[in-house]
């Protein structure tokens, strides 16, 4: 019914005009009306002016105005009216729920923000709502609701004609084939309304459909489309305050509001009301309508209403009506000229340097969009790697490593391990430091403390260079070409088997392949398309199969959870709903009548063989019902948020391994005997559903839907970077860019200053919570009248932060929060569907979180109208940007590791699984699991997530754009003030956590488990986690002279030191390594055993790579006086480091050749030793940098293991708890205290030991495998 209604058939009005498009577009409304009414056809000319002015007469006078209009559209007695009296200036605004009676209303006073009833009754509410008339103008709503969730009918289409006198407003109106329903004039415009037919007024999509066909019509407010829209209410006068005032008083300016118009027959049907409409237009000669042009004609229209802003949008062609009279061909170009017209003049405004606006109308749009490119300031020569050498440079050393040694003050090699240290020369330092520069000895990456770009550090050093004589000041081992920003003067080594744009070119298509299989991945195949607002619009909720899958992919905001709720509703079978967190799980059961296994525990148990209940629990939960899977059979599950449900159980680290494998087994029981399995998600993918469809069985029936109705536009401020004061390159760009001379794309202080200088309502999400607490803290101080709303792991306990997860939109009224911080933790199935709250959005992404998550971090507030600004780092802290995206080649590299692991097993260590299968079918058997359903799944999600954290910018932009969200690209000026005063409060957050976590309890195991388990911890509960959990890496550690700015250290500052000490203990000792992995491969044997389960993303990659590095010889180097490029070891690494087998076990990124074989990458001497550097340092290995010696005529870098690194006192503690962990019977006991011993409870005089089941259960954090529980 509503594809067939929806659609504007204007095709069939034949009427003609003679208004010319021209004279439409650019003159004033007022001036169009009157030529409109010049050319009308001749059987409307007699309508007059003194005609229209007479209608009232068709009004009763025994009957109020209002209650005539409130039955003429459709109200009957007893039915509910809301409304809302609203003063002309600040005040208090008074809602209202009124009951209609025959002539009168019976009204309540109600409190919209706290949702009640304030208890004042008004008997004779027309009597009160005059005498509220004095300084209120008296609304209401027409569609009888407060909220969307409130409406669920509709009773007229309606507009608002605020251009042109009341009589020429009625000319317009006049040109309809009927009469009005009802007409009210009002100061100086007419509130027109159309009764709908009844048996159409409960499609709330098709009344929003014809609510912009009617706006675009009439040329009226085209934000008359809201459900809960409030209209003035006749008879009562429309208050405006007076522009003279007497000192001390109030006075307002009256103008009655009349029904001229009130006609309750007949109704009209949507087809009719279109053909009317069109009939209009076609006499006024305004174009057919299409979604394109109103969005164009909305736009505008949003523009000029901002006049509060004060940014001037005068111009001629920024005239909505431009877009009711254009070509087709034009409304496109029209909408993009329109757009970037209206960012030049609020920049403008704002100070921005800009282009003219006018230039958004001259020039041609590809001028218009152009890069603007940004010579160099010193045209560089490229030379050949021969001329640096003759110069002075080590065969390994960079040309800004070299500037630096040469030109840089306070040069220290190596003085951060791998980096050197000097003063920047392009900022230089008002208090003499000579530590703000730092160059990568091996890559010779620039990082300035003050953020001075690469371009501009690199181009001071030349100037350097230049004043001295240096024949290399302007050399570079790169292609130069002038017409492009340089930004490649900090001279890295370029691969020399292609030149510079062979190269560019060849990753380029590297990492569009990678994007390109990244989409494919995504792709949702074989289904039933839809196009609806709200699913259950466009989904069936009964006929199904009683054994059939229903997967349903539907963007944020498109009432998914309803329809869930309605078929389970008619299915008249409960539901059991599984989700990934507790949070969503509550969400759900709460929309739909039921129980949460947490929140309502006895409900839930005393319901579970109830199979009308409806029982909501989380995957981890899953494990609760083993030996009851019965629990299942015939009653329908529900997966929410599948591709959230499907990450966490196959590859979080939250599940250890031995739970996952008994989930996945239950999980493959309950699929088989349950009834219809629904599958929701916005992003569902055909893979995941085959994933649930194999286990469940290929025989049950399977339904597909695809929404493709985008979630409602929102406009999206992409921020590409930020750049320094002096910047003169772009700032506006057509797409996303990366590496622009003198934009720094990694730094979110722009934001952070709209953030911390907000005066309007905002809302704010991050996955970095450290950010969200400093600025949380900052508002906080600044603003101490204000209320701000921090929800994270932190604040997780506390009572407004639970109230709000849970009720976000009612805690927002109540509480009228200024500000509300968000985190992952808290995000989870939130829905913020109030409008009109939040002014702006403000968004932070690091790459902690996929893409995924990170556009539904976006889209929590459901309103398109919020300013949304994004701030996502071009370099994920998840790692190195990812160019691949190749699963099979994940699936080769995990059963090299699996293999690796198996050849610790023997004979005699085989016997102690006491199993039936002999040793290599068993192998064999677990190395099957990366071809098995849940094994191709582990993977196929693994790749997909990692892709997505470490090409974070990328994907998200992709996800963006699919949406169809307008998204400007734009650089702002970086603010380093706020930025500098943010990192010393969060630096003061990390010393106040450290001393928190320092001073909290030591917890025994069993109170750990406890608390880990706990859905709410407070802050001190988790420094007690974050406590036991050190002292499980390392036994005995707070039994040491440590302190607080150890915790600081190991926690916050270089939270892989533990790890990469870890490893550094294990290739020292080899015989414990070989124990300490064979036990763990026998526990991921018993688990198959146990199970039969074994996913493949389980098994570790730990030792296949400490073997790796033993076998090339990389130890050693170590054991050297000192080490360069040129030493016989390091060669003899290097050739080992370009051969297959290291490559496989280091799990390098290798291809196959057209035999399918795998191939080698091969390394040049300085890529060579960029991976020996990242070795080391896995291995934590600290080395020191020992100057450049000449060596075959070249001089080169040299290297040596510092040593004195381990004899300090922190390095000293860490490494005897590891090794008292491993080998404790090779080291002291921990000595006694005052302390409680921290395992176990014996009071013995015998020293305290770590039991084997601790000693194996530390290692979850590090090798998530479950070492204990198989």
């Amino acid at each position: 019914m509503l594809t067939n209604i929806v659609q504007d058939d204007s095709s069939k009005v034949n009427s003609s005009s003679n208004i010319s498009s021209e004279v439409i577009s650019k003159e004033n409304t007022p001036a169009l009306l009157v030529s409109a009414i010049s050319s009308l056809p001749q059987n409307v000319d007699n309508v007059s002016v003194a005609s229209i002015s007479t209608l009232a007469g068709v009004c009763t006078p025994e009957i109020h105005p209002a209650i005539q209009q409130l039955y003429a559209l459709g109200y009957e007695e007893g039915d509910t009216v809301t409304g809302r009296n609203i003063p002309p200036i600040d005040g208090t605004r008074t809602d209202w729920h009124g009951v209609l009676t025959k002539d009168n209303l019976q009204i309540t006073e109600y409190s919209y923000s706290t949702k009640r009833y304030t208890g004042d009754y008004h008997e004779d509410g027309l009597s009160w709502l005059a005498e509220e008339n004095c300084d209120k103008g008296i609304y209401y709503n027409v569609n009888g609701g407060r909220d969307n969730a409130s409406v669920n009918k509709f009773h007229a289409v309606f507009w608002e004609s605020d251009k042109g006198t009341h009589e020429e407003q009625a000319l317009v109106n006049s040109l309809l084939p009927v009469d009005l329903t009802v007409a009210i004039t009002t100061r100086r415009s007419t509130h027109s309304y159309l009764r709908v037919s009844e048996e159409y007024c409960h499609d709330l999509e098709l009344w929003k459909h014809l609510q912009q066909i009617a706006a675009y019509t009439f040329g009226s407010d085209p934000a008359v489309k809201d459900l809960p829209r409030l209209m003035r209410l006749a008879s009562f006068d429309h208050i405006k305050l007076s522009s003279f005032q007497l000192p001390g008083e109030i006075d307002y300016d009256t103008t009655p509001c009349k029904l001229i118009t009130c006609e309750p027959d007949p109704q009209h049907s949507p087809e009719d009301i279109l053909k009317y409409f069109a009939e209009v237009r076609a006499k006024l000669g305004i174009k057919d309508y299409s979604e394109e042009r109103f969005k164009g004609y909305q736009y505008i229209n949003s523009k000029l209403n901002q006049k509060k802003k004060g940014v001037n949008y005068s111009h001629e062609n920024f005239n909505p009506n431009i877009f009711r009279t254009c070509a087709d061909s034009e409304v496109s170009e029209l909408h993009t000229r329109a757009k970037l017209f209206a960012r030049l003049c609020k920049q403008k405004h704002e100070g921005i340097a800009c282009d003219d606006p006018e230039t958004a109308w001259t020039e041609s749009l590809k001028k218009v969009h152009q890069a603007y490119k940004k010579e160099y300031e010193f045209p560089l020569n490229k030379v050949s790697d021969s001329t640096l050498r003759e110069a002075g440079l080590g065969s390994e050393e960079t040309l800004s490593g070299y500037f630096a040694r040469n030109y840089g003050l306070g040069f220290d090699a190596r003085g951060r391990n791998q980096w050197h240290t000097c003063q920047c020369p392009a900022h230089g330092s008002s208090s003499g430091n000579m530590d703000n520069l730092h160059i990568h000895a091996v890559s010779g990456a620039v990082k300035c403390q003050s953020d001075c770009t690469s371009a501009e550090v690199m181009t001071a050093f030349r100037q350097k260079a230049k004043d001295a004589g240096d024949t290399l000041w302007d050399a570079t081992t790169y292609n130069v070409d002038t017409r492009e920003s340089d930004n490649n003067t900090s001279g890295e080594a370029t691969n020399k088997e292609f030149t510079e744009e062979e190269k560019q070119s060849w990753i380029q298509k590297k990492r569009a392949t990678g994007l390109a299989r990244w989409t494919d991945s995504r792709k949702f195949t074989g289904a039933i398309s839809i196009n609806v607002a709200h699913v259950s619009d466009g989904v069936p909720t009964t006929g199904f199969d009683p054994r059939e899958i229903i997967a349903i992919k539907s963007g944020l905001g498109t009432g998914k959870s309803f329809w869930m709720r309605l078929l389970v509703e008619n299915l008249k079978a409960g539901a059991l709903i599984l989700g990934y967190r507790n949070l969503l799980g509550i969400q759900t059961a709460k929309l739909l009548g039921g129980y949460h296994i947490h929140r309502n525990a006895d409900e839930f148990i005393a319901n579970m063989n109830n199979p009308n209940a409806v029982l909501s629990f989380c995957v981890d939960s899953l494990l609760r019902f083993k030996g009851n899977e019965q629990v299942f059979k015939n009653r329908p599950v529900a997966f929410d948020e599948l591709m959230s449900f499907r990450k966490h159980l196959l590859i979080s680290k939250h599940i250890a391994p031995s739970v996952r494998n008994q989930c996945l087994k239950i999980l493959g029981t309950v699929l088989k005997i349950c009834g219809n399995i629904i599958l929701l998600d916005g992003h569902l993918n055909t893979a995941a559903v085959q994933w649930i469809h194999e286990l469940a069985g290929t025989d049950r029936p399977l339904r597909k839907y695809y929404n493709e109705k985008n979630a409602e536009q929102r406009t999206i401020k992409f921020i590409v970077g930020t750049y320094k004061d002096g910047y003169e390159g772009q700032t506006k760009f057509d797409t996303d860019v990366i590496d622009i001379e003198g934009i720094n794309n990694n730094d979110h202080s722009a934001v952070e200053s709209l953030l911390v200088n907000s005066t309007e309502k905002f809302y704010s999400f991050s996955d970095s919570k450290d950010s969200l607490v400093s600025i949380h803290k900052t508002l906080t101080a600044a603003n101490p009248l204000k209320k701000y709303l921090l929800v994270c792991a932190d604040t997780s306990s506390e009572p407004d932060v639970v109230a709000f997860i849970e009720n976000p939109n009612d805690e927002l009224l109540k509480n009228q929060y200024d500000g509300v911080l968000v985190s992952p933790t808290g995000d989870s199935g939130l829905d913020i569907s109030l409008r009109g709250y939040f002014n702006h959005e403000y968004i932070m992404l690091n790459g902690v979180i996929d893409a995924s998550s990170g556009t539904q971090g976006i889209f929590r507030p459901r309103d398109p109208a919020i300013e949304t600004y994004v701030s996502c780092v071009a370099n994920s802290i998840a790692g190195r940007r990812d160019d691949n995206y190749d699963v099979e080649a994940t699936r080769e590299t995990l059963k090299n590791n699996f293999n690796a692991v198996c050849d610790l097993i023997d004979d005699k260590v085989f016997e102690e699984l006491g199993t039936d299968y002999d040793f290599k079918t068993l192998i064999a058997k677990v190395i099957e699991q990366s071809e098995t359903t849940n094994g191709r799944a582990a993977i196929e999600t693994s790749v997909q997530y990692e892709y997505e954290r470490r090409n974070i910018r990328e994907c998200l932009n992709v996800l963006l754009q699919e949406a169809g969200h307008n998204i400007d690209y734009i650089a702002l000026p970086s603010d380093t003030s706020t930025k500098n005063e943010l990192k010393k409060i969060k630096d003061c957050i990390k010393d106040e956590k450290s001393e928190d976590i320092f001073d909290a309890d030591l917890l025994r195991e069993s109170e750990y488990t406890e608390l880990r388990t706990k859905q709410h911890r407070t802050p001190s509960e988790q420094s007690a986690i974050t406590k036991y959990k050190i002292n499980d890496k390392l036994p005995g550690i707070f039994n040491k002279d440590i302190s607080s700015e150890f915790i600081r250290k190991v926690v916050f500052d270089e939270p892989e030191l533990i790890r990469q000490l870890q490893r550094k203990f294990f290739v020292e000792n080899l015989d414990i390594t070989k124990d300490f992995f064979t036990k763990q491969t026998l526990n991921i044997l018993k688990g198959f055993i146990k199970t039969g389960q074994c996913l493949p993303t389980a098994i570790s990659d730990e030792y296949p790579k400490l073997q790796a590095v033993i076998n090339i010889g990389l130890l050693d180097i170590i054991n050297l006086d000192s080490w360069n490029v040129k030493t016989p070891e390091v060669r003899n690494v290097i050739d080992k480091i370009n051969g297959l087998e290291f490559q496989k076990r280091w799990g390098v990124e290798l291809k196959k050749n057209k035999d399918r074989s795998l191939v080698a990458k091969k390394f040049n001497d300085k890529q060579a030793m960029i991976l020996i550097s990242e070795m080391l340092e896995w291995l934590g290995i600290k080395t020191k940098y020992l100057g450049r010696p000449t060596i075959d005529g070249q001089r080169v870098h040299s290297y040596a293991y510092d040593s004195k690194i381990y004899q300090k006192t922190d390095i000293m503690a860490i490494q005897e708890c590891i090794a008292a962990k491993y080998a404790p019977e090779q080291f002291i006991s921990i000595p006694e205290s005052d302390t409680e011993i921290p395992f176990g409870e014996s009071s013995s005089d015998e020293p305290a030991k770590v039991s084997t089941g601790t000693q194996l259960s530390i290692f979850l954090d590090m090798f998530s495998v479950d070492l204990v529980a198989a």
